[in-house]
């Protein structure tokens, strides 16, 4: 910030600030009372001062606006280049920059105050630049000079006023929130007979509504006063508690804290509610302490401050019907980082309190049939994902798992399948249904209307590129949580599926590389899961894997991979893919257990015999291709999957009769 609107004098200050950084106060301890002369001199000829106050009925009692504007555009300098912590300086230029400040102290400080206070008192009521130019040059001195130049009878009562004036209330909010910051060498008592001093509540009662960036620091200073408040009652908790007076002191503060910081937490403008952040989950962690003294049992009073938090959280997670989901930057959209803050606040609470959350997500999923906004639909079902922290091993006895199987029975009556748009709604519809996949063990029912959704145009097939990889993902989690119970419904899921993986370069412009490793990977996963069903396994291998395996000799056969430019490694490419592919789908079988002896244990000893003679061969295969093209950056990428095919390979009767031939 530079109070100075033209380029020339904040040069000059600059100059000024560098002459000061060598002369002060050794060879020019005079400095700032001849810079006072020079940019305040009145047209009386004497210097506006303590002694020669400024009034605002006398003209020749004012310096000239741009006399004003130096002298603070200088001390504005002097803050940047000699004092600001958040410039990284050598330690000669800190130690150098202290003795400045230490000399300050001494020798101008109390002037340089009380030029503000004269400016403060002479030109709010018509002069708002310089007042607030004032202020914006007061806010980063607070933190070093002593306080009581400030917090006097004389000074406070200007502050006072100016943060009831609509046009200078943002400043003072940051220079009360300054005050409120200074460390004040950690004394609790201290802090909160300064919170009285500056007469919090009465400062806060009287700021009338005002523009966004007023609203933001009047929270900021909300934010400021709570975690302060928090921080005394964790010094002296037990003190506050034996001292009537204190303690009545300190719960009146918070009791105005709290309810300030549920009314910035709740607005509108999501700055506002930034501002507070903080506050809010310092005040969590210690209501998760009062908590734990108190043997899990909260005051009504404090079950009550949870509620309205899940209230607003619920409210501040609701998507705005402005909000572009085509346009956003990646997981840095400034909303969307917003929202996963506001869901751990939500996930803390429910961790804490979580029959209050299950009731309040009970009656909002128990409402959503009658809901005709997708947004709010979304948010419902957001605020259930993240009930999840903690509860996804619902199937023990006396778990939640009854209210979940409840909830997804609403779910799939509801109408969030009529809505096309946004897009936002089904993908946190599915996101739920893999976060709670294991349940539907329990369920068996949902199984079958759940298969139909992620199978269809909705799910693994949505149109959407974007959408369809998160469905891809999200199917192949709740495959993998669901392996014994989707047994039945294996033939149907492969029918359906198979076609979309056939990773022939064509198809990958409809159904990525990615996607289709992530379906095969479900199938194998299925597929693999019975290790004693050789026929089942044949059958599969050579539905969906033969035909990967076959392309890949026909472009080593055909020698096809010659045709390959050094710009465009097409056959190479497909190759890997390919190779990708199989290495994904043999993740699904498990290997046998072999002792230490290198003999694998009888229970075993059966186990995935001809599927793993298969992926024996198929790996050799992968040899030979690798052999015939070398150290292609391609080709070697795909390590980690042809350590899957090895690990089938060496436990393989194939690897285990040679090894019997080399003994």
């Amino acid at each position: 910030m530079c109070v100075c609107s033209a380029p020339l004098e904040t040069r000059l200050a600059v100059v000024l600030v560098y002459i000061f950084k060598l002369d002060f106060p050794q060879e020019w301890p005079g400095f700032f009372a001849d810079l006072a002369s020079a940019t305040l001199a009145t047209p009386s000829g004497l210097t506006a001062s303590k002694e020669h106050p400024m009034n605002v009925e006398d003209a020749t009692s004012l310096p000239s606006p741009d006399g004003i504007r130096m002298w603070l555009t200088v001390l504005h300098v002097i803050h940047e280049e000699v004092v600001a912590n958040d410039v990284n300086r050598s330690v000669t230029d800190a130690a150098h920059g202290s003795a400045l400040k230490d000399a300050m102290r001494d020798f101008a400080i109390v002037d340089v105050v009380e030029t503000w206070y004269n400016l403060l008192v002479v030109f709010h009521e018509n002069h708002r630049d310089t007042v607030n130019s004032t202020l914006e040059v007061m806010k980063p001195y607070i933190d070093w000079i002593d306080i009581g130049l400030i917090i006097n009878y004389r000074f406070l009562p200007i502050l006072f006023k100016l943060a009831t004036m609509p046009d200078y209330a943002a400043k003072a909010m940051e220079i009360f929130t300054g005050l409120l910051e200074k460390g004040m060498e950690r004394d609790p008592r201290a802090k909160l007979e300064l919170m009285q001093t500056l007469q919090l509540p009465r400062i806060l009662a009287s700021v009338e509504a005002g523009d966004d960036e007023t609203m933001e620091k009047v929270a900021l200073l909300v934010n400021t006063m709570g975690v302060e408040i928090l921080d005394c009652y964790k010094i002296i908790g037990d003190t506050i508690a034996s001292d009537a007076e204190l303690s009545k002191v300190a719960t009146e503060l918070l009791q105005c804290a709290l309810e300030n910081m549920f009314k910035f937490f709740n607005d509108d403008v999501d700055d506002t509610s930034r501002a507070v952040m903080n506050f809010v989950r310092n005040y969590l962690q210690f209501v998760r302490k009062v908590r734990k003294l108190n043997e899990s049992t909260l005051s009504p009073e404090m079950m009550e401050h949870l509620r309205i938090l899940i209230q607003i959280l619920h409210k501040k997670m609701r998507y705005d019907e402005s909000y572009n989901f085509d346009d956003l930057q990646g997981d840095e959209d400034e909303f969307e980082v917003f929202r996963r803050t506001l869901g751990e606040l939500f996930k803390s609470i429910t961790k804490m309190e979580p029959d209050l959350v299950f009731e309040y997500v009970g009656n909002l999923i128990s409402h959503i049939g009658a809901m005709t906004d997708p947004l709010d639909m979304e948010v419902a079902l957001r605020c259930m994902w993240l009930m999840g922290e903690g509860f996804v091993d619902a199937t023990s006895a006396g778990g939640p798992a009854p209210f979940f199987i409840d909830m997804f029975r609403l779910l799939l009556d509801s109408k969030i399948f009529s809505f096309e748009e946004p897009r936002v709604l089904t993908s946190q519809f599915f996101e739920c249904v893999s976060r709670y996949s294991k349940l539907f063990a329990l369920a068996p029912e949902l199984i079958t209307p759940l298969l139909n959704l992620w199978m269809g145009k909705h799910g693994v097939l949505h149109p959407h590129p974007a959408t369809r990889a998160k469905r891809c993902s999200g199917f192949t989690q709740f495959v993998k949580n669901l392996k014994a119970p989707l047994q039945p419904f294996l033939m149907d899921i492969v029918t359906h599926l198979q076609d979309f993986v056939s990773f022939r370069p064509d198809s990958f412009e409809h159904i990525s590389y990615e996607e289709q490793t992530e379906l095969l990977e479900s199938f194998g996963v299925l597929v693999g899961f019975d290790r004693v069903d050789n026929a089942k396994h044949k059958q599969y291998i050579d539905l969906l894997i033969l035909p990967l395996v076959e392309q890949v000799s026909q472009i080593i056969e055909q020698k096809l991979y010659l045709q390959d430019a050094a710009h465009n490694q097409y056959h190479t490419k497909w190759l890997a893919c390919l190779i990708r592919g199989i290495g994904t789908f043999s993740k699904g079988f498990p290997l046998p257990i072999v002792t230490a002896q290198g003999i694998r244990r009888p229970d075993t000893a059966a186990a995935a015999t001809d599927a793993m003679m298969f992926f024996a061969r198929v790996f050799d295969l992968v040899m030979q291709t690798m052999g015939v093209l070398g150290n292609r950056g391609t080709i070697s990428s795909i390590s980690l999957r042809v350590h899957s095919l090895f690990s089938l390979r060496v436990h393989s009767p194939l690897s285990l009769k040679a090894k019997a031939t080399s003994r």
